[in-house]
């Protein structure tokens, strides 16, 4: 009995015992998908175990808010654990979200019975709640998880791998950078290897294995036979609903950026907001709307109801100026009123009454922000905001962006009307004229922020005491709640005449009441000397000081027969009014918490609304400002966008030259953008993700129209982050990002590449490149990819590709031009090819209408760099394929010294071929006469033979 008794503390504990070598693991262990939650601060990682794979994620979820913990709740509905694995150090809270059913859903199968865990918490929990189980924290520790993560092998990697090389591949299945998720698949795998649940593997991945073993031994239970288990696979994926953005295409994106404060280095100051996508739209002035557009942008969401919601509303407040600024200075005066609350309701002393206050301001505040919103709707909506008032339900209106609103389902998304059946001429209609529906925001509005409400705000005031008398004397509870408190304050306030009088009655000084203290007799100047102590017995020294800050100066306090008395008689009045028990203002003010706690699902619902209405308010505002179109979302596989821009560029430039974006089902999904260094080709690549992302997020975007087809991912090859997690180099990091969009890019995905290919040999780059192309060429329907190459001349032909250059315009050019033209004219008569098409003329060089090979538009590039008197980068996206490089001229507008330039010219003429006399041009246009005359030759002509056996002889002399 006290074996099993022990075995069970045992379990509840999360340590379990060891399975036995001959017992079998249970088939409905198997089959149950288990799951591990690891959360630091608020970053949250996940990962979750089914049939052979491991699945994680990590992302940012809200702790404290509204929407504390949401991110949680959508993983466990979308991975439907048997049991949940959460580190011992874990708070309650955590465990409490994790263990609560979910709303609306089919209760979760039950835990295997095998193996170990808590199985007397299950058997204890309620019906439908989760199976949470705690384990040593050590196994969740950075350290030891990653150890863990390299010793399974997973199934289809290469034998014969060194440690360093299985590290870069595991970092191609997650990022070894994202610390909660891999602390919760680390752990993971350590409790299924110890409860017998990973496959064995085989005798070669075992063996490479070994080596990590050791390493796993130390930080993990059952590490060694870990190193001869495998897993199917190992992926990071996205939650159903959302569109998933790595940490590294953030960054690139400069969706946030961060800025620490000049004291950071002295542990001084707090970060904050710099130039990025997020400040330049967050117009938000509440601190709780702030946070929730935060949400909105870390977890950009792909359910067509929300984001038209979304849509409508700001589109609604856009075409009503005039009622932003009343709504926003009202949305001034309301505090985060459910984090008050909590506050209140968490506190062990005497609470604030400024928080009460400030509570009972917000909720007046959020009841004249439902009026206001009520009086704008137009008058045919104002029945149904009654009825959705009177109800608490929106009456069918896709309002409720909570779990269920963010989690994709066909019934959600038949429930919200999306824009994408009307044109560009009837969405500009739209946006300049009042639109005539009602957004969601509104139905919200009117069904949560009900009369309870006025309750609250009622029971507030008739408690608190909000004037300014009170805040003088420190009391907060109001005259006529408790008849024992107001006659003790009544005592307290006639006290300084009573002591008055008191000290009239031969009292040589003065006796003051000091809180905390008591009554004492306070004599000034000095302590009493020993002869009057001797005729004043029943004076007893307390202290010496000043008390308060008074004005009197110090003093010395004594304690005398009449101050006992007085002690005995009134004790410390101020502490028996704050503190003195359930009559007194502390036992009040927890009763009025009390009473206010059950309100709080209805005061957390109006304060979600009240951040909502900020959000939609400020995207409204920005929207305006930043001159911002209203994006049309479709299911269709698709992205129209016309007129294009960056939002973050054209904000430091003073023309900025927008460009269009047309891909289809069909063809065109793969954009190669070519162009000189410095034309714009990396601006108008990030234009396109950053559309398409804001599109996701709810908001307006920057672009004359845009038709934006759901997407699921985006990818990008940017900008090369280097990690402390994993040494790689630059060039492997650009592979490793590669690999992730060939593994898990999907035809809604959207791939940016930009000059994939450097920092290893040429040719290397060159093959990597056109084969990465081809991959995604040959597919059925491939991703949205847009590609910035300079060379195009090896890339594969297909439908599927779009070739794009940005132009430049050359000038003082045109004269010498005309004058190579004609010179070379003259040299293909003499060779008598006749035929040899002449280049182009110049002015604008895009490479779009050329039909030179690229070669001759190379080596003309280098002709017209070695005079061009001006460069002039036009910006504008135009088909055809890459002009020069101009290298040497973006050189010169970096401040490269002359002889440093005239260097490099010299060098990439003898590497590449051109000159400034243009020998090498001559030279290839004499060889392609010569060569089109052998293709002409009748050989049995032998004067004609003769003769172009001595242009050869000629051509090859010189």
């Amino acid at each position: 009995m006290a074996e099993s008794q022990a075995a069970s503390h045992k379990r509840a504990r999360g340590e379990g015992v060891q399975r036995a070598p001959s017992e079998e693991p249970d088939e409905e262990a198997d089959s149950g998908v288990a799951m591990a939650v690891a959360v630091w601060g608020s970053r949250c990682g996940v990962a979750w175990f089914a049939d052979g794979q491991l699945s994680c994620m990590e992302s940012e979820d809200d702790t404290s808010g509204p929407f504390r913990h949401q991110l949680l709740q959508l993983a466990k509905l979308h991975a439907r654990p048997a049991v949940i694995y959460v580190s011992s150090k874990a708070d309650a809270e955590l465990l409490r979200v994790l263990r609560s059913p979910l709303a609306g859903a089919a209760p979760p199968p039950p835990a295997p019975s095998g193996g170990t865990g808590a199985a007397g918490d299950h058997a204890v929990a309620a019906a439908g709640e989760f199976d949470v189980r705690t384990e040593r924290s050590t196994l969740f520790l950075p350290r030891a998880a990653r150890a863990m993560l390299e010793a399974v092998h997973v199934r289809g990697t290469p034998p014969g791998l060194t440690p360093r090389e299985r590290l870069h591949r595991l970092n191609a299945m997650l990022s070894l950078s994202s610390e909660q998720q891999v602390c919760a698949a680390g752990a993971l795998l350590a409790v299924l290897a110890r409860e017998g649940r990973l496959a064995p593997a085989s005798a070669a991945s075992a063996a490479d294995g070994g080596e990590e073993a050791s390493a796993a031994d130390g930080g993990t239970a059952g590490g060694t036979a870990a190193a001869t288990m495998e897993v199917a696979s190992i992926a990071e994926v996205s939650l159903d609903g959302y569109l998933l953005v790595d940490p590294a295409s953030m960054a690139a994106l400069q969706i946030f950026q961060q800025e620490a404060h000049p004291a950071a280095a002295m542990g001084i100051g707090q970060p904050k907001e710099g130039f990025s996508v997020f400040s330049t739209l967050n117009r938000c002035v509440t601190g709780a709307g702030r946070r929730l557009l935060r949400l909105w942008f870390r977890r950009p969401i792909v359910n067509l109801a929300v984001l038209s919601d979304r849509l409508d509303g700001i589109q609604f407040f856009l075409c009503r100026p005039d009622a932003v600024k009343p709504l926003q200075d009202m949305l001034r005066k309301v505090r985060d009123a459910p984090r008050l609350l909590a506050r209140l309701q968490g506190l062990q002393t005497l609470p604030d009454r400024a928080d009460f206050l400030a509570l009972q301001a917000s909720l007046a505040g959020t009841l004249l922000l439902r009026d206001m919103l009520v009086e704008l709707a137009p008058e045919a909506a104002q029945a149904s905001l009654a009825a959705a008032a009177a109800t608490g339900t929106a009456g069918g209106a896709s309002w409720a962006h909570g779990m269920a609103g963010l989690a994709t389902s066909p019934a959600a998304e038949q429930g919200g009307g999306s824009p994408a059946s009307q044109n560009p001429h009837q969405q500009q209609a739209q946006h300049q004229q009042p639109s005539s529906s009602v957004p969601g925001i509104l139905f919200k509005a009117a069904a949560v922020i009900r009369q309870e409400l006025v309750l609250c705000h009622n029971l507030i005031s008739g408690v608190i005491d909000g004037s300014p008398a009170a805040a003088e004397d420190g009391f907060i509870i109001s005259a006529g709640v408790s008849p024992e408190l107001d006659e003790l304050r009544e005592q307290y306030h006639a006290l300084p005449d009573f002591l008055t009088q008191l000290g009239q009655k031969g009292h040589l000084w003065s006796i003051v009441y000091l809180p905390q203290v008591g009554f004492v007799v306070r004599v000034e100047g000095g302590r009493l000397g020993a002869h009057l102590e001797e005729t004043l017995p029943d004076y007893q020294f307390a202290f010496e000081g000043g008390v308060g800050g008074g004005e009197d100066g110090p003093g010395v306090y004594y304690h005398t027969d009449t101050t006992r008395r007085l002690n005995e008689r009134f004790g410390d009045m101020q502490h028996r009014i704050q503190a003195g028990g359930a009559d007194m203002e502390a036992g009040i003010a927890c009763q009025l918490i009390a009473r206010l706690a059950p309100y709080a699902p209805d005061i957390a619902a109006a304060g979600e609304a009240v951040a909502e209405l900020d959000c939609i308010l400020g995207l409204a505002e920005a929207a305006r400002h930043l001159n911002l179109c209203r994006p049309q979302l479709t299911r269709a596989n698709e992205l129209r966008i016309e007129g294009g821009r960056h939002l973050l560029t054209e904000q430091l430039v003073d023309t900025y030259i927008p460009n269009s974006t047309h891909m289809q089902a069909g063809q065109g999904r793969i954009q190669v953008v070519t162009g000189p260094n410095f034309s714009g080709k990396s601006c108008y690549a990030k234009q396109v993700a950053l559309i398409t992302f804001l599109a996701h997020v709810g908001s307006f975007v920057p672009a004359a129209s845009a038709r934006v087809g759901l997407a699921d991912r985006i990818f990008t090859r940017v900008a090369s982050r280097e990690a402390a997690a994993v040494p790689q180099s630059t060039f492997m990091i650009d592979l490793t990002q590669i690999a992730a969009m060939l593994r898990l890019g999907t035809e809604r995905s959207l791939c940016i590449i930009d000059e994939f290919g450097k920092g290893t040999l040429a040719a290397d780059g060159v093959g990597l490149l056109c084969a990465t192309l081809r991959h995604f060429a040959e597919l059925p329907c491939p991703p949205r990819v847009v590609l910035e190459v300079l060379r195009p001349q090896y890339l594969p032909r297909s439908r599927q590709l779009t070739f794009l250059t940005m132009s430049v315009l050359v000038e003082g050019q045109q004269q010498e031009q005309q004058q190579q033209q004609q010179q070379q004219q003259q040299r293909q008569q003499a060779d008598g090819s006749g035929g040899a098409a002449a280049p182009a003329a110049a002015g604008a060089v895009t490479g779009g209408g050329s039909a030179a090979p690229p070669q001759q538009q190379q080596e003309e590039g280098g002709q017209k760099l070695a005079a061009a008197e001006q460069l002039v980068f036009l910006y504008r996206l135009e088909p055809g394929r890459a002009a020069p490089s101009f290298g040497l001229h973006c050189a010169r507008m970096a401040g490269v010294p002359q002889g440093v330039l005239d260097r490099a010219r010299h060098a990439s003429g003898a590497a590449v071929g051109p000159d400034e006399t243009g020998q090498h041009a001559q030279r290839a246009a004499t060889y392609r006469g010569l060569l089109q005359r052998l293709a002409a030759l009748n050989v049995h002509d032998k004067q004609a033979a003769q003769q172009l056996a001595a242009a050869a002889a000629a051509a090859a002399a010189t």
